[in-house]
C-alpha cells in the first residue's frame, strides 16, 4: 500500500561505490546510480516548487491545478519506466529504442517486477 502521508523530514543521501543511497522517513530505502540520482533531485526540485505553488493557491482559495497535475503524472511515470528501462538494458542483454509519439521497441526480457516498482515509486512521489 502507498503512503500519502507527506513528511516533513528530508532524505538522506550517502554515495557508496559509486551509487547513491537514499534513505528516507518510514524506512523508504533505494540505491540509484548517479545519473539516476541526478535526474531524480531535478525531479523532486521540480515538483517541490509545483507543491508551494499549490499550497499558496490553496491558501487563497484557488486551489490546484487539477489537469496539470494529471499530466505531470503521466510524465513522471513515462520518464520512469524509460530510465528503468535504460537500466536494464545496461546490466543485461535487453535492448530499447523510444520512438516517435512515446513507442518502445524492446529486445530482449523486461524485469516486470522491477518496471513495476519503478512506475509505483514514481506515483507515490519516490525517485
Amino acid at each position: 500500500m502507498i503512503s500519502r502521508q507527506a513528511y516533513d523530514e528530508a532524505s538522506k543521501t550517502t554515495p557508496i561505490d559509486g551509487e547513491v543511497a537514499v534513505n528516507g522517513p518510514d524506512s523508504v530505502g533505494v540505491s540509484l546510480t548517479p545519473r539516476a540520482a541526478r535526474l531524480t533531485a531535478d525531479r523532486l526540485n521540480r515538483a517541490a516548487g509545483e507543491a508551494e505553488a499549490q499550497q499558496e493557491a490553496a491558501d487563497d482559495g484557488e486551489g490546484p491545478p487539477v489537469e496539470h497535475h494529471a499530466m505531470n503524472m503521466e510524465e513522471q511515470v513515462r520518464e520512469a519506466m524509460i530510465a528503468e528501462l535504460q537500466r536494464q538494458a545496461a546490466e543485461g542483454d535487453m535492448t530499447f529504442d523510444c520512438g516517435e509519439q512515446g513507442s518502445v521497441r524492446i529486445k530482449g526480457d523486461v524485469d516486470l517486477d522491477a518496471l513495476a516498482m519503478v512506475v509505483v515509486g514514481s506515483l507515490a512521489g519516490g525517485p
